[in-house]
């Protein structure tokens, strides 16, 4: 099972094309997990974001198999190593056959 990624940006900013890159980059290092990435621009559509309490931008809101958030983090992403250990660990537990998703905390 993939991770379903939502990466919420703001316009054409410096931090939101930041963020994006970042988040690519990752995505070429785990192309087995992250086939399912999002990339929403709450300057047009911000219900989404309110719906998903998104304050602040770039967010990236990672979700489980039954679309429970799993991990949220803020910022351009450049300070990978928490998402890294997340994304190691959990495609390592999917590899073994036990649970795709582990209990994260949120970190903001």
């Amino acid at each position: 099972m993939d991770c379903k990624l939502k990466l919420f940006v703001s316009g054409v900013t410096k931090n939101s094309l930041a963020a994006i890159r970042n988040l690519s980059s990752l995505c070429e290092t785990f192309p087995q997990g992250l086939s399912l990435l999002e990339i929403i621009d709450i300057q047009a559509t911000p219900e989404e974001a309110e719906d998903l309490n998104v304050m602040v931008t770039p967010t990236l809101i990672i979700f489980d198999q039954l679309g429970n958030e799993a991990l949220r983090l803020m910022g351009d992403l450049s300070g990978r190593s928490v998402l890294l250990s997340f994304l190691e660990d959990t495609l390592k537990l999917r590899e073994t056959g036990k649970e795709t998703f582990v209990p994260f905390p949120n970190i903001n």
